[in-house]
């Protein structure tokens, strides 16, 4: 017999979750793990307008239109230290889930491109479906395997930070 959370007050987190995971207040959660202020990170996000979850939602579905999306629209990081990972916190921060996108990713490739007198990191992802528990035929809660969704680029100019190691 198939058990649902009406039935199993064990399984109640499942049916909030989901709940909780479609209602457009649920934004506001992710406001909440934000980078302290004064970090480099914050420094980052605050310079380039992607501090907030309704800045984030632009990220919901991959748009080259978007900040970093492409080589004429990096996001840009001016700090000189620790710049390359500042870059992954970044991805992180973008690719986390938000409201209606739930993915992992996994980095393919990173590239430097010099545009004019600017150094350009790209950085190359596969994006899977995030797999979320599901209940079968059979009543049996089961993890599907992740779906391979697409290839997506996101762009940083790094220039500061590698002018900066040049000297």
């Amino acid at each position: 017999m198939a058990k649902n959370s009406a039935n199993d007050p064990d399984l109640n987190w499942l049916e909030d979750l989901l709940r909780n995971s479609t209602d457009e207040s649920s934004a506001d959660l992710f406001d909440d793990d934000l980078p302290e202020q004064g970090t480099p990170l914050r420094r980052v996000m605050e310079s380039n307008g992607i501090l907030t979850s309704d800045q984030r939602a632009r990220y919901e579905t991959y748009d080259p239109a978007n900040l970093g999306c492409s080589p004429d629209n990096p996001i840009i990081i001016e700090e000189t230290d620790g710049y390359v990972h500042l870059e992954y916190e970044l991805l992180e921060f973008i690719l986390r889930p938000v409201p209606y996108r739930f993915v992992d990713y996994k980095v393919e490739k990173q590239s430097l491109v010099q545009k004019g007198d600017r150094h350009l990191d790209s950085l190359k992802v596969r994006i899977y479906s995030h797999p979320i528990m599901r209940q079968d035929a059979d009543g049996k809660f089961v993890i599907p395997e992740p779906e391979f969704l697409g290839t997506e680029e996101y762009w940083f100019d790094i220039t500061a930070g590698f002018d900066a190691m040049a000297i």
